[in-house]
């Protein structure tokens, strides 16, 4: 968790990101109800032995327990925490790029050696950033490319390494921009569950002036990509090239999306639906 030590190693890495203008609290319910679900019976909750023709049956039983606490895969569940409050207004960019780094920090410093794989939950805006993240992890190297049916012959181009793709046309994005990471000392982890919960895909334009003129005076750059009236318009290249190759490499994709009463990210941008089907 959050508060353990950060050396602590684990077979599966868990992160949890939060929306717009939100904090680590956000996910703190998410973060224990993973956490209880995952822990490991413990050799202690074994119920007391009181006859001693029991004792062997108990040992045994204990054993069983420790077997299994040794076979389970040990996971860790991280809460993001580099793009908490106004700086969730900086842009899709500048966010993921915050977040890939955290990631790969994190996933470094563990020890004896990285996870092997690698999982995301967000939530809203939190579900975009972690999009562009992953693409950032893939093209350094950090997340094993080409599997889970993703290959070559990708009309997206495989990734896992910026050499595939036009580097300037990646840096438009703010890709492959930073600093080089340590990667040579780096085993690559694979990308394991990918959930969104109610994440704008579609970024959220229903040419409705209001919202039109608010979403980018309130949300600075975000707000503005949030209505396609950005430069690059990062909501429709999200849907495509190492962005789109990046998310096929997950091995399950989830995405939860509020039927209805949900004005903020309605049902059809975050169900990557072109129709509000429970609309009247």
């Amino acid at each position: 968790t959050q508060q353990d030590d950060e050396e602590e190693g684990c077979d599966d890495l868990v992160v949890l990101v939060h929306g717009v203008m939100g904090s680590v609290r956000d996910m703190k319910y998410m973060q224990a109800v993973i956490e209880k679900t995952v822990k490991p019976p413990s050799a202690s909750s074994s119920p007391p032995l009181h006859k001693k023709h029991n004792t062997s049956t108990g040992s045994t039983t204990r054993k069983q327990q420790q077997l299994q606490q040794q076979s389970q895969p040990r996971v860790r569940v991280h809460i993001s925490a580099v793009n908490e409050g106004r700086a969730t207004l900086s842009g899709v960019q500048a966010c993921g790029l915050r977040l890939a780094a955290e990631v790969f920090t994190l996933a470094l410093n563990l020890k004896p050696k990285p996870p092997k794989r690698l999982s995301f939950a967000g939530h809203s805006l939190g579900g975009i950033m972690i999009r562009f993240a992953v693409a950032e992890l893939l093209l350094r190297n950090a997340i094993v490319p080409g599997i889970n049916g993703a290959n070559d012959d990708d009309d997206d181009r495989a990734g896992g390494g910026g050499d595939k793709y036009d580097v300037e046309e990646l840096r438009k994005f703010g890709l492959l921009v930073r600093p080089v990471w340590p990667v040579d000392k780096f085993k690559r982890m694979e990308l394991c569950t990918y959930a969104s919960f109610a994440s704008p895909h579609l970024g959220d334009n229903r040419n409705w002036e209001l919202w039109n003129l608010a979403g980018p005076a309130v949300l600075q750059t975000t707000g503005a990509q949030m209505v396609l009236k950005d430069e690059v318009l990062i909501m429709r290249e999200l849907a495509r090239g190492v962005f789109l190759h990046a998310l096929r490499l997950f091995k399950h994709r989830m995405c939860y999306a509020n039927a209805t009463h949900d004005n903020t990210v309605p049902y059809y941008t975050a169900s990557f639906s072109l129709t509000e089907c429970y609309e009247q």
